[in-house]
């Protein structure tokens, strides 16, 4: 049976996109999703964790990471509204618990990622279906707003295209583990999943793919080959199949409006008002050079455009600042170095390359929308990374006899995650009491991607 954290958290992020019967806002829903999977993380890691991964760090990784955090705090420290500051922290912090967890149960149970595959096929499939079922009734009926069929569950297609940029190497791999008419079966789900992405003309999920067969292409081995050959058929079909729904005569995909982008050139090259916002982190970042304005504050300019950057190296360099930002670039590309290292030296398994092309597809597509501040995605990004972490585990030691040692560094950090969003709430609490106080009104303000996003 696999470890409870994985099918607990399966059955949570499943019941998210699918469930609501309180009438909550997506963005609601999914924020608390994403605590109660901290928690359930923070209690796999102290309580259920029986074989401990120890791993090390070189000493100027330790030297690069506390630069990090002190220049987080100070960052913090200096920002306007600490409050709001301190919830993006325990947030990533969050993230940090989820991917821990996912990276010991993969560390420790390798035996169940192609499980993990087939189970995420079926949770697509479990989406995908009954959306195509309900949208085809809605092109007969009401063909204008059939599309918001497609992303129920999801504030809107540009956050069901995030999904399916974490998914859609997941999908793939499930096509080379399978065999016969499973294999066609996992296929077809990729088809309609890819054909998704181009009817709704979410292009950033086109870039994340693009940059996903990239990676695979610089892996260059043959599992690598095969599964971007599944992606890129996929792509094509489903590019050709939208065409000729088009083309049908009195096709109700006319009658709702030509959507796809890759029909309309200016509809690909169109920044959809990304100008505006990134003009906006880049005047952020010259007034505010070495420290920014403070995590979560460019949401304090209250930009119709948005209220992150869509851009997450603008928004590190307009919130965090310049060192921080540099530090943590250079820290990445030390990852991103070993990683590549790795893909191409072995001829990984699917269910081991897929996480990586699937990290590779978000951190892509984070250069042109939120991965990392929608609730939903950075859950899949933090299972993703987790994942990927546990791959290239090939420089991790296994050391039993440090069981009590690690499970104490393990309940250092997690309860750090859980007391910061404790911190984190309480202040921005008093907030919103001093705010209604001082305004004579009733007004809650929450932070970003909660219900209303911006800071007053």
């Amino acid at each position: 049976m696999p470890p409870p954290f994985l099918w607990i958290s399966g059955l949570l992020l499943f019941a998210c996109v699918h469930w609501n019967p309180w009438g909550w806002h997506w963005n609601d829903l999914q924020r608390w999703a994403f605590i109660l999977l901290t928690i359930l993380a923070w209690l796999h890691l102290t309580y259920l964790e029986t074989k401990p991964v120890v791993f090390k760090f070189s000493f100027s990784s330790k030297i690069l990471l506390a630069l990090i955090g002190l220049t987080g705090i100070a960052s913090i420290l200096s920002s306007q509204y600490p409050a709001w500051a301190w919830i993006e922290v325990s947030v990533f912090v969050g993230m940090a618990l989820i991917a821990l967890a996912i990276r010991q149960v993969f560390s420790n149970n390798p035996e169940v990622m192609p499980q993990y595959v087939l189970a995420l096929c079926a949770f697509v499939a479990f989406m995908m279906v009954p959306r195509l079922g309900i949208f085809s009734f809605a092109l007969t009926k009401d063909p204008k707003n059939a599309m918001d069929v497609l992303h129920s569950g999801f504030f809107n297609v540009r956050f069901l295209g995030q999904f399916q940029s974490a998914t859609i190497p997941i999908v793939a791999a499930g096509c080379l583990l399978l065999t016969g008419w499973k294999k066609a079966a996992c296929a077809i789900l990729l088809l309609g999943w890819c054909w998704i992405a181009v009817y709704t003309h979410t292009r950033g999920t086109l870039l994340a793919c693009l940059a996903m067969l990239c990676v695979a292409a610089l892996a260059n081995t043959s599992t690598a080959r095969r599964l971007a050959s599944f992606v890129l058929i996929s792509f094509a079909a489903a590019w050709l199949l939208d065409t000729v729904l088009y083309a049908l005569p009195n096709s109700p995909f006319t009658l709702a409006g030509d959507t796809s982008s890759l029909r309309h050139p200016a509809g690909v090259t169109s920044l959809a008002g990304r100008e505006i916002i990134w003009s906006q982190a880049w005047a952020m970042f010259k007034e505010n050079p070495l420290l920014g304005v403070g995590p979560m504050h460019f949401a304090s300019l209250h930009s119709k455009a948005g209220a992150h950057p869509h851009n997450i190296l603008l928004q590190l360099l307009a919130e965090w600042g310049l060192i921080f930002s540099l530090c943590t670039i250079y820290f990445g590309w030390l990852m991103t170095r070993q990683i590549l290292k790795i893909i191409r030296t072995y001829d990984l398994s699917a269910e081991k390359l897929a996480p990586i092309l699937a990290l590779s597809s978000l951190l892509a597509q984070g250069l042109v929308d939120g991965i990392f501040v929608v609730p939903n995605t950075q859950v899949w990004l933090a299972i993703m990374a987790g994942w990927t972490w546990a791959v290239c585990n090939q420089t991790v030691t296994t050391v039993t006899q440090n069981a009590t040692q690690t499970w104490k560094r393990h309940f250092a950090l997690a309860t750090t995650a859980i007391l910061l969003m404790y911190m984190a709430v309480f202040s921005f609490l008093d907030f919103n009491q001093a705010y209604s106080a001082r305004t004579q009104t009733n007004e809650v303000y929450w932070p970003r991607y909660w219900s209303m996003g911006f800071i007053p």
